[in-house]
């Protein structure tokens, strides 16, 4: 379904953010890879909000997601992060936006307050670091180092009090900071090496030198306490000569003599180290014990040599002769980007398959123990997703800062309450009732309050909560009662520790996702077309008037207005959308204009089965341009090939995903065997900026042919052999099930009122006795 295109930054943005890309570091791919922001509420575990999308973890928390939008209206990516803790005790998350710097009170995670916003230069590239009080941020964009006092920030007060210019090239691309000897030092910035800066006056960082033999991208930089080098400031830099590019590795600094004081500012290169098929060194952070430095290469990935995320290990016990000794890889192919250690863990911010976490005991080998997938819907070599995370606060919570998706807070570690199901989740529910088991189990340190589990159903008239039946030791039943055939029943469990800590399955749910069943003994399906192949549609219809945007049936190439993809639910690659745009096009090179575009299905046989439903995904967008939201999309369906038409939905929804639509026919028109559905893509507004698609539509068929009610034995007969069976029903339900494994307790379940109970005796007698 994915495909490895390059899809690149449409020029409307580009020309909202002239100067960062001018001063980035030549060819870089984060241009290249632009993807629209993500529009949507974000959601807090305390607050709710509307997550929009599932998220796979293991053993990672959501605590918080909040969107760039959340931020500042002008913040259309992020990038960097980092930590601070007020003298108070309050713990702050600082991201870095394309607009400025964000600071967010994260004291109570699960609660995120957004404390300020600092304007800067309107850049991709942010980093941030703190040095007592203070927060120092720069940018590709230039401006030199912004300088922000965080004095007040506990009363909500974040202010810029200097902007540091000296010491050449305005622009930097990143930043490290030695809160031991207290200095800051400038990474790169168009071809720069490093520039240190004295923080003597933290309010006023003071030029002191710079070292310009290469290009150094990122560094880390620290205070030695034993060794042969002990009080020696020594920085690991990764880059390499011709930005990076060539001879790209590790290089050690000694910076002792330049940052000592007198006027002797040598810098002595004491090592150097090059490990197979890199590319471009690109981020490092050592072992806590100094005796490995893991190492991120931003462009292996993806390359013949690199099929696979890849973290290189260095030792570096000898500074002197520092000494590849071997790699990691992981599953996927996501590119690597940024990783911290702490204590025995790696923290990697690995682009597009998220936050992932390594357990590191064995430094040589280290293995996966979590992960939180900030780009669900694939694991591709390109440069979107999770920019940067920092696992140094004292409470352990963790920050990420997505380029897309803005920031996100969580806890790593098992989760307190695991869930299993041993009968699986069924895709369907019986009419007269189901029961699906549950297994609750707490982990190490936590207890299960057993009053506590819960099934929450919505069958489309609210959610309705009920406990969940406990059957002993760790299992629970979730019963669902008789509910409408062809219905969509969302649902999920939750249960609570004997702590008060509530946790969900799904995670995250309601706002975080639920599961979802249909009620029907059984599904078939009529008619299915994946749009590989053209089965009969047909475009244009008469009356049509767009001049462009027009439909067609193509693997399509996106921009922020139109998919990269065709329905991911589905197969193939193919789907119908109005214009095929052209790699690195705006959003509206090829869209709807001057009027209308029709496109109508081949005739469809609804007539094979009693509940017929038409269902298809669709792609609309309608936000973007001088006239947002002004239009809309007609979709209509006709039982007599086009004689007249029904409205089944006038599309205004701008989801930027594709949207599974289920229609009941009879609903609508009488099924017949000459069903079409048409799709009117329209563009009547002025400097309106539409986008729509077609895929995956079906004509399926529910089924929901169920045993008679009173049945107990299920022989397919109501008589007196079911008085015993309906007794144990109502008595023992276990029983019953155990006895008669392939009947429905709900059998019994006479009155219609969701329960076996002595309210159906007399409904069950009259029914026995032919009353």
């Amino acid at each position: 379904m994915s495909k490895l295109r390059l899809a690149f930054l449409p020029a409307v943005v580009a020309l909202s953010l002239p100067v960062c890309y001018v001063l980035a570091h030549p060819d870089d791919p984060k241009i290249r890879d632009r993807q629209p922001a993500y529009v949507g509420d974000g959601w807090t575990k305390g607050g709710g909000g509307s997550l929009g999308m599932q998220f796979p973890s293991q053993n990672v928390e959501l605590l918080a997601w909040l969107p760039l939008g959340w931020f500042n209206s002008g913040a259309n990516s992020a990038n960097s992060c980092w930590g601070y803790v007020s003298p108070g005790g309050h713990e702050y998350a600082i991201i870095g936006l394309s607009s400025g710097t964000g600071f967010v009170r994260v004291t109570d995670p699960n609660n995120p307050v957004l404390v300020a916003h600092i304007a800067g230069p309107n850049s991709l590239w942010r980093d941030m670091k703190v040095y007592q009080n203070y927060c120092y941020s720069i940018s590709e964009g230039g401006s030199g180092i912004q300088v922000m006092s965080m004095a007040n920030i506990d009363s909500g007060v974040v202010t810029l009090v200097n902007t540091v210019t000296t010491g050449g090239t305005a622009a930097t691309h990143t930043l490290a900071l030695n809160e031991t000897s207290g200095f800051l030092y400038r990474a790169g910035g168009g071809s720069n090496g490093i520039r240190i800066y004295s923080l003597a006056n933290p309010a006023s960082p003071t030029f002191v030198t710079q070292w310009t033999d290469r290009y150094t991208h990122e560094a880390q930089v620290v205070t030695y306490t034993s060794g042969p080098f002990a009080g020696h400031e020594i920085a690991f830099l990764c880059g390499g000569f011709n930005g990076g590019y060539d001879q790209t590795g590790l290089t050690i600094l000694d910076l002792t003599e330049a940052i000592d004081g007198d006027a002797d500012l040598t810098i002595t290169q004491i090592g150097q180290a090059y490990y197979p098929d890199g590319e471009f060194s690109h981020q490092a952070w050592l072992t806590p014990d100094r005796h490995y430095m893991y190492l991120d290469d931003e462009l292996d990935e993806g390359t013949a040599a690199t099929p696979s995320t890849r973290t290189i290990i260095i030792d570096v016990s000898d500074l002197t002769n520092p000494t590849y000794v071997g790699a990691f890889t992981t599953p996927n192919t996501a590119i690597g980007h940024n990783l911290y250690t702490r204590d025995n863990l790696i923290f990697e911010a690995n682009y597009r398959s998220g936050l992932r976490v390594f357990d590191a005991s064995n430094q040589l080998a280290p293995v996966e123990v979590g992960f939180f997938d900030t780009w669900p819907s694939d694991d591709l070599p390109n440069f979107n997703g999770l920019w940067n995370n920092y696992p140094y606060l004292p409470s352990g919570i963790i920050l990420g800062s997505d380029i897309e998706k803005g920031m996100f807070i969580w806890r790593y570690g098992p989760p307190r309450l695991n869930y299993n199901y041993p009968g699986g989740q069924p895709s369907l529910l019986d009419p007269l009732g189901a029961t699906i088991a549950v297994e609750i189990t707490a982990s190490s340190g936590n207890t299960l309050d057993q009053l506590s589990p819960t099934l929450t159903y919505n069958a489309g008239g609210g959610d309705v909560t009920v406990p969940l039946q406990h059957m002993g030791g760790d299992l629970f039943n979730a019963n669902f009662p008789s509910l409408p055939c062809a219905a969509t029943v969302t649902y999920y469990i939750s249960a609570s520790t004997t702590g008060g800590d509530t946790v969900t399955s799904p995670p995250g749910a309601p706002s975080g996702g639920t599961f979802s069943a249909t009620v029907a003994s059984s599904i078939n399906t009529g008619f299915a077309d994946n749009m590989e192949t053209n089965t009969g549609w047909s475009t244009p219809a008469p009356g049509d008037t767009a001049t462009s945007g027009l439909w067609v049936r193509v693997d399509p190439v996106g921009t922020t207005a139109q998919p990269e993809d065709d329905n991911p639910d589905g197969v193939g690659t193919f789907c119908w959308v109005t214009g095929q745009g052209v790699v690195g096009g705006a959003a509206g090179t090829a869209d709807v204009d001057n009027g209308i575009t029709t496109l109508t299905s081949p005739t469809l046989d609804a007539t094979a089965g009693s509940l017929a439903y038409v269902v298809y995904y669709r792609w609309y967008s309608n936000n973007l341009g001088g006239a947002p939201n002004a239009d809309s999309m007609p979709i209509q369906i006709s039982n007599n090939n086009g004689g007249s038409w029904v409205l089944l939905e006038d599309v205004t929804e701008n989801a930027s995903a594709w949207v599974r639509k289920a229609w009941r026919v009879s609903d609508f028109v009488t099924p017949t065997s000459q069903i079409s559905v048409r799709f009117i893509a329209r563009d009547l507004a002025t400097a309106s900026l539409v986008e729509a698609g077609v895929d995956d539509v079906q004509i399926i068929y529910y089924n929901c042919d169920a045993a008679t009610l009173g049945d107990m034995n299920c022989d397919g007969t109501v008589d007196i052999l079911d008085i015993n069976p309906f007794v144990l029903a109502l008595s023992d339900p276990a029983a019953y099930a155990a006895a008669f494994p392939d009947c429905n307790v709900n059998l019994g379940d006479i009155n219609g009122d969701g329960e076996v109970n002595v309210l159906d005796i007399n409904p069950f007698v009259a029914l026995v006795s032919g009353g």
